[in-house]
């Protein structure tokens, strides 16, 4: 476990800082904007923006969860048959 939250513990941090609620995204370069737009962090903090500081109903923010909706959408449908497959194996 303690291997895991060394290894998690970078990765979190820059997802944090490329997400766009420390630095502007329209700041950073076009290829970083482009990885960044499949991170939900990025989305959420979009929408969180738009609601609380620019006192936007939740209409504001609907491109963006409609982005985090698809986002979860295929990465809560992708990884169950894969990991079925890896305990069938497991099991023999």
């Amino acid at each position: 476990m303690p291997r895991f939250a060394l290894l998690a513990m970078p990765v979190r941090i820059v997802m944090n800082l490329l997400s766009g609620s420390n630095t502007p995204f329209d700041s950073m370069p076009v290829p970083v904007q482009t990885i960044m737009r499949f991170s939900p962090s990025t989305h959420f903090v979009a929408r969180a923006q738009a609601i609380l500081f620019r006192h936007g109903g939740l209409a504001a923010g609907w491109k963006e969860f409609r982005a985090t909706a698809v986002n979860d959408a295929v990465l809560f449908t992708a990884p169950p048959p894969r990991f079925r497959k890896t305990v069938s194996e497991m099991e023999g």
